[in-house]
Parts: C-alpha cells; sequence; structure tokens
C-alpha cells in the first residue's frame, strides 16, 4: 500500500493496527476546534461516524465512545501522512486527518481500487 498508494496508507496502518471500521477512521479531525488526534497523548478520541454525506454522525455506530491508545510507531506513520501526504489547498486546511483532495471527507468506497488493486498483484483471490 505505501509504494503503489502512499496516500492510503496511513489509513491503512491505522485500520489494521486498530480493528477501527473506516466509517470511524474517515472523520478522525486531526486539528481544529475538537481534535481527535491528541499528537502529544499518542491517542485517538473515535466519536465519530460517517457512512454518506457530508456530515459526520456525532457518536460511532456501536454508541460507545472509544479512546484508543496508540504506540509510538502508529503515531509516527500518521504524523508521515500529515507531513507527506496532505497536499496545499483545501487537503492541507481540512481539519480532517484523511481528508480527500477538496477538503472533505473520502469515499466510503476509497480504498476499493487499491486493496483489489493489491491483491491481484499478490495473488490474492478472496
Amino acid at each position: 500500500m505505501r509504494e503503489l498508494y502512499p496516500q492510503h496508507f496511513a489509513m491503512t496502518f491505522l485500520g489494521f493496527a486498530t480493528g477501527l471500521r473506516p466509517s470511524s477512521l474517515r472523520p478522525l479531525r486531526r486539528k481544529g476546534t475538537s481534535p481527535d488526534v491528541l499528537w502529544a497523548e499518542n491517542k485517538l478520541l473515535v466519536r465519530r461516524s460517517r457512512t454518506r454525506g457530508d456530515e459526520a454522525m456525532v457518536g460511532t455506530k456501536t454508541a460507545k465512545d472509544q479512546c484508543v491508545h496508540v504506540p509510538a510507531e502508529l503515531m509516527d506513520v500518521l504524523r508521515w501522512h500529515v507531513d507527506t501526504q496532505l497536499r496545499h489547498g483545501p487537503q492541507l486546511e481540512s481539519d480532517l486527518l484523511f481528508a480527500s483532495e477538496l477538503g472533505k471527507f473520502r469515499a466510503a468506497s476509497v480504498l476499493d481500487k487499491p486493496f483489489r488493486d493489491i491483491c491481484a498483484k499478490l495473488g490474492i483471490k478472496k
């Protein structure tokens, strides 16, 4: 993923490391008045969900907010993502950790093509 789709590497890494659903990853905020990434504390606050539209649902699908302590190595990947993968303009200005190029939420299908391509390249059929 890092080689072929570096813009999606951190989201994939975070999902595998934490088991969080993509709908809980897409609305994570890296900055702003209500950030979910607590950089100095190595924590993620999982308290929003997004399935469709331009608004995040307050609360998660399980109706339980979570505070996830993450290892420094994972925080390093998230910092790498912010430093190298967010482009100038709306994407960089957005509060979202995984903002689209327009600075909005990524589509629910954002990882479909990358996973399909990588699975094909690795010979994984299911």
